[in-house]
């Protein structure tokens, strides 16, 4: 049988061995079977060492600026983050595009397809399918539509994505219909494919249980960018007040970003040095780690797609209190499988946290039924890939 040969441009990927970049695009091109042969195409960071390869797929990186110059990409938060921390990274972004453009010229030769991740690879993407009379299938994230509803530049390279994808594809039923919406387009091109998880950490619940630690202390955790849009300070102002109330309660957070300093100075000015720990980014396992082990998990974003940490949080079976959004909404019903407060309210956060951290028989029910969603849905990484592959092979049929 010949093999489908499918070319994956992204702006995150792991290269080294503990990168957090883009690894959910790592976990699904690494969950395709053998009949799917995949070369991933990503900026070079500021590494000097040798870009790692798995014999699932092969990686090549392209170099869009000297290596100390390589900031724009494999941060947390991307390109907006990269951007957001300083203006003149904005002088970067021409050479970037062009980089991208010319090298994905060249490997689209000898693939059979383009999958690209995010609208702004699936412009440049788009142009080198259309030249060379290529399908290219789109992925499309919560931060392409976030950025769509308020800056014109992100809804032109929306609309110019749709336009050339056979298929665009979207991570959450809610970003299929803002995307239908925002490029005027109601073909049925649009798909909702749902990202997975790893099928072992629906183990994690069984270790939990065992673990003292999990048992006698209380514990937030909060995983995310720390940017405006994660709204972490809430999160900080609840645990103040938690503990002005006489209560004894720790955070960590997971994850770093240009809000960083700013979050740092706020603990500092609240006295909560003792009780709040930031970790930085972290390698996925020991993200897994600290979530098994914390009573909590917090996501207190104003916006998001369909947030992976939050599917990931479900299967550990760690308690999830959530900002009432769309994207979370999909996945989390209130009193169900997790409780829901408005993003606004650090008092309706703390009583959550408040009534949850008081409630044993609560966590134990909003755990079963957050992991029995998972195990219904099927949301693994394996069918993630599976739905992929029928969407290759459906795109070349036709083409």
């Amino acid at each position: 049988m010949k093999k489908i040969k499918v070319l994956v441009l992204t702006t995150s990927f792991p290269l080294r061995e503990n990168s957090t970049s883009g690894v959910f695009i790592e976990r699904l091109v690494e969950k395709f079977t053998s009949d799917i042969e995949v070369l991933v195409l990503t900026p070079c960071d500021s590494d000097k060492n040798n870009v790692i390869n798995c014999n699932r797929f092969k990686v090549k990186c392209f170099r869009y600026a000297p290596r100390r110059f390589r900031i724009l990409a494999h941060k947390q938060g991307g390109i907006p983050a990269a951007i957001q921390s300083s203006k003149l990274n904005l002088i970067l972004v021409p050479l970037f595009l062009i980089t991208m453009f010319f090298k994905c010229f060249i490997e689209a030769r000898n693939v059979d397809l383009i999958h690209a991740n995010w609208s702004v690879c699936g412009f440049i993407g788009g142009l080198v399918a259309k030249i060379y009379a290529k399908p290219i299938i789109t992925t499309i994230r919560g931060e392409d539509g976030n950025k769509a509803q308020t800056s014109i530049v992100f809804k032109l390279l929306l609309k110019l994505t749709v336009h050339y994808s056979s298929f665009v594809v979207c991570v959450s039923q809610n970003l299929v219909e803002k995307v239908k919406l925002i490029s005027n387009n109601k073909d049925s091109n649009i798909l909702f494919v749902p990202n997975g998880i790893d099928r072992n950490l629906l183990k994690f619940n069984l270790e939990k249980s065992l673990s003292e630690e999990a048992k006698e202390d209380l514990n937030l955790v909060t995983v995310g960018n720390l940017t405006n849009n994660k709204n972490v300070s809430l999160v900080i102002k609840a645990v103040r007040e938690i503990i002005a109330q006489g209560n004894n309660i720790k955070l960590n957070i997971i994850g770093d970003g240009p809000k960083r300093i700013e979050l740092e100075k706020l603990v500092q000015r609240y006295d909560l040095v003792r009780h709040i720990k930031f970790h930085g980014s972290l390698h996925p396992k020991n993200v897994y780690d600290l979530i098994g082990k914390s009573t909590i998990f917090v996501l207190s974003s104003f916006r998001e797609g369909r947030p992976n940490v939050l599917l990931e949080s479900m299967a550990i079976g760690t308690p999830i209190i959530a900002s009432n959004i769309e994207g979370v909404l999909e996945l989390i019903e209130d009193g169900k499988s997790g409780l829901l407060f408005d993003p606004t309210s650090y008092t309706q956060l703390t009583q959550c946290i408040n009534t949850l951290c008081s409630d044993k028989k609560l966590q134990n029910y909003l755990s079963l039924n957050a992991q029995q969603y998972i195990k219904k849905n099927n949301l693994y990484w394996e069918q993630s890939a599976s739905i992929y592959s029928q969407l290759y092979k459906t795109v070349l049929k036709s083409s």
